[in-house]
């Protein structure tokens, strides 16, 4: 038994309370580098890890977006309780992830195009049908001339042919998944009018 003390001592000696966070952000006030802030946000990961996720890594990701919010945005001369700052950013950003998360998969089962369902071409039983879908987006594609116009066809084909997770697009283009998100949004609609007239 003493020997399992012994064992767990360094590891609970390593986790921060909120007294060494105050002083660490104090010490560091005038500090412009973030190398302190990336070596608080390594040590503070194990607030995202021990949460089980279910396999779910855009979840994971999230809870980590939370947790560098609370620490970028950690104001100690409030005298805040640290802990829960990041705990309320980390179930933030999970809690809104999951909202847009409802409100696309809303989103998708009442878009149709002509009958077609946009989300799940690969899903439609008729393939004349499917050949007319896709020549017509390839058409809408071509009447892109901007380079911001061709750049958002991309992120709508990358989300809707190739099935990539908005996640995974934002990631692919340097986008933030809400504008990834606005930017799909936006060109469904103006797919949808081009398909339908």
């Amino acid at each position: 038994m003493d020997h399992t003390k012994s064992s767990l001592t360094p590891l609970m000696s390593k986790r921060l309370t909120n007294q060494s966070i105050l002083k660490l952000y104090k010490k560091n006030k005038d500090q412009k580098s973030l190398a302190w802030k990336k070596k608080l946000f390594n040590d503070l990961y194990y607030l995202i890890n021990k949460k089980n996720y279910y396999g779910e890594k855009d979840l994971k990701q999230e809870a980590a977006l939370g947790l560098w919010t609370a620490i970028i945005t950690y104001d100690f001369n409030k005298n805040f309780d640290f802990f829960r700052w990041s705990k309320w950013h980390i179930n933030s950003r999970i809690r809104n992830y999951k909202r847009a998360n409802l409100r696309d998969k809303s989103a998708i089962n009442s878009i149709k195009l002509d009958g077609l369902d946009a989300a799940k071409p690969s899903a439609i039983g008729r393939p004349l049908s499917m050949i007319e879908f896709n020549l017509s987006f390839e058409k809408w594609m071509k009447t892109k001339r901007s380079r911001a116009e061709k750049r958002d066809g991309k992120i709508i084909a990358d989300w809707l042919f190739v099935g990539n997770s908005l996640t995974e697009v934002a990631r692919k283009n340097n986008l933030s998944v809400e504008r990834v998100r606005q930017i799909r949004d936006n060109e469904l609609k103006e797919f949808s009018r081009f398909y339908n007239d």
